[in-house]
């Protein structure tokens, strides 16, 4: 082979050689990026399904706490309730923004906050300022059974969610 043609050769491999590295260096990179992403959907995941859990839980202790005091008339019996109010409409707040990305999350994020405005309005409220003295221990219940519905369904979701971005992240 003359010289000419294997400095050509030689050329050519180098130039293969270069771009091949460059496509491994950009489907490493890709990868990584995606694998990042993945890793950012499977911790938001996590972080809704914390946060609707706390609200859960902070609405059963308002629940517990109005049906408390609806049973003894102590106003001790409200501690929960009072304690609870205000953390559970911020956790509210925050679960909505955070579902932003996912409009039907969203709307199911919504509608935990207004089943509960509608048990707040005609369950707790009156309890609380006194109009209602009687019940039993199921007053209530069939409203705040909306509630813990719609925690249900959005936390169902939640849950499908993040188990599809864990599986698409493994």
């Amino acid at each position: 082979m003359p010289r000419r043609a294997l400095v050509a050769v030689i050329d050519r491999a180098f130039w293969l050689a270069i771009a091949a590295l460059v496509a491994l260096g950009a489907t490493s990179l890709a990868l990584s990026l995606v694998r990042r992403d993945s890793q950012r959907w499977v911790r938001h995941g996590h972080e809704v399904g914390r946060l609707a859990r706390d609200a859960a839980l902070l609405a059963v202790d308002r629940e517990t706490g109005v049906r408390g005091y609806l049973l003894t008339h102590d106003e001790r019996s409200l501690a929960p309730e009072r304690a609870a109010r205000t953390p559970l409409h911020a956790k509210l707040d925050s679960l909505a923004r955070i579902t932003s990305d996912n409009p039907a999350q969203r709307r199911r994020a919504l509608a935990i906050a207004g089943a509960l405005g509608a048990w707040e309005r005609d369950v707790a409220a009156p309890i609380v300022a006194g109009a209602v003295r009687a019940g039993g221990p199921l007053a209530g219940k069939p409203e705040f059974d909306v509630v813990r519905a719609r925690f249900a369904d959005f936390m169902g979701e939640e849950d499908r969610l993040f188990r599809e971005r864990e599986a698409r992240d493994r």
